[in-house]
């Protein structure tokens, strides 16, 4: 930072399009709208990642898991902002020389660090991902072994469990090898991954609250997301017949419209913004993929060679063309949005219909499943002991404290310590912004 002049250097050297929070509506390809999706998206997929349930239950009790999940996510929050930030100051110092925004890290560790300090660098961010890695291991394993393993083959002894943990373990470990091998782009990774969690999600979300539910309605939903989300949706580009297809080929139609300086075109030619001066400019926004993210020649050498798809594939878009909407005349942004919205909508209604025309799971199973659910955590084995017996012989003892005592949703009334805790999370989430706001305010 002081070497290409503080906070006022950075701003003389990077765009303006950089500092803000949301791009420009008209050229930015993440407009706040599809910074919103991709909360709602976070939202859905996040708590059902089978780590996520395995870190909460490793608390003593519930009041330690909130307070340890809720302090550990905010501090991340702040190292990612600053994270990202020093990206910016990388893009500041390297422009000219790194042309994959991935490689920007470590060629800043490479000229920046001395000897000794690249070690540490190397060793802090494996010791990071080793955290993160080991837990989805365990998970993994766990989850092979107890719904698939175990009810194949009852009479399996503690080594053979042990086993197949491990293999699963190491399939894993290859299918995240191979995986990032194919995409070869982080970005491209993530979206894969909260793919993955769109699969299990909405299930996850619905069979806690709506009891209603049922099992072919989840199985429904799962192969619906398997299909269509992830399986196409990464890799409809590899099927000949799809990316060559004109219908999927189809691309937004040209637009012209004026901005102010330091849009979008600024940030790509790498050209200076306004320089603190307020210009109008005109900018010619190409066509894009409708379908696919990108369309491009089968030859690249060749401007007559026939277009073909590229990257994701949002398949749910299908859905509002075939009924007559005219996607060509929306932006990057607003496809992305649309496609994320149906992605996470297509599920819960799949399940909520399925679940309308099919047979209702057993009553006294849903019981149990609910009262085990509500019974709070009480800190010792024998008092969780205690409590669960007590749920057995009563699984409705906590009915009383449902939204709805006798209705089908299984939402509990907020306590006044939920509803402040609430609100001060909020707090802490708005200071957060502030705090990234602020940051992209220094200096301007």
């Amino acid at each position: 930072l002081i070497k290409i002049g503080g906070f006022t250097g950075l701003h003389e050297v990077v765009p303006d399009s950089f500092f803000k929070l949301f791009g420009t509506l008209a050229t930015s390809e993440y407009p706040w709208y599809y910074v919103a999706s991709l909360v709602c998206l976070g939202l859905i997929v996040y708590e059902s990642a089978p780590q996520n349930p395995q870190v909460m239950g490793s608390g003593k009790d519930e009041e330690a898991s909130r307070l340890g999940r809720i302090n550990g996510n905010m501090i991340k929050r702040i190292t990612i902002i600053l994270w990202g930030f020093t990206g910016v100051i990388g893009f500041a110092l390297y422009q000219n020389s790194v042309s994959d925004p991935d490689m920007i890290w470590g060629y800043m560790s490479r000229q920046l660090l001395g000897p000794g300090l690249i070690g540490l660098m190397i060793i802090c961010l494996l010791a990071a991902l080793q955290s993160t890695v080991s837990a989805l291991l365990v998970s993994a394993s766990a989850l092979f072994s107890k719904t698939i393993y175990e009810p194949l083959f009852p009479k399996h002894s503690q080594k053979d469990l042990v086993l197949v943990s491990r293999i699963v373990c190491v399939v894993v470990l290859l299918a995240g090898v191979l995986i990032s091998l194919y995409f070869q782009d982080f970005l491209l990774i993530f979206k894969f991954m909260l793919s993955i969690g769109l699969v299990f999600g909405p299930p996850f979300w619905i069979a806690i609250i709506w009891r209603k539910a049922t099992s072919k309605a989840i199985w429904a939903t799962v192969i619906y997301s398997s299909i269509f989300t992830v399986m196409l949706g990464n890799f409809g580009a590899d099927i000949k017949p799809i990316t060559k297809s004109a219908y999927f080929c189809q691309m937004t139609n040209e637009k012209t419209i004026t901005v102010e300086g330091g849009s979008t075109e600024d940030v790509e030619n790498g050209t200076d913004a306004t320089m603190g001066e307020s210009t109008l400019k005109t900018v010619t926004i190409e066509p894009r993929g409708i379908f696919f993210e990108n369309i491009v020649r089968e030859f690249p050498n060749d401007p007559n060679s026939p277009l073909i798809g590229n990257g994701r594939l949002r398949v749910s878009l299908v859905f509002p063309a075939l009924m007559g909407f005219n996607l060509k005349n929306l932006g990057v942004g607003d496809l992305n949005a649309l496609a994320i919205y149906l992605d996470i909508l297509f599920p819960f209604i799949i399940i909520i219909f399925v679940s309308l025309v099919t047979k209702k799971n057993s009553t006294e199973q849903l019981d149990q499943f609910y009262g085990r659910l509500h019974t709070p955590v009480r800190g010792t084995p024998e008092n969780d002991a205690r409590e669960m017996e007590l749920t057995r012989q009563n699984p409705t003892r906590f009915r009383h404290n449902k939204i709805f005592p006798n209705g089908s949703i299984e939402l509990l009334k907020p306590t006044k310590r939920d509803s402040l805790g609430f609100l001060a999370i909020w707090g802490v989430v708005l200071l957060v912004i502030l705090f990234l706001y602020g940051l992209t305010r220094l200096g301007s």
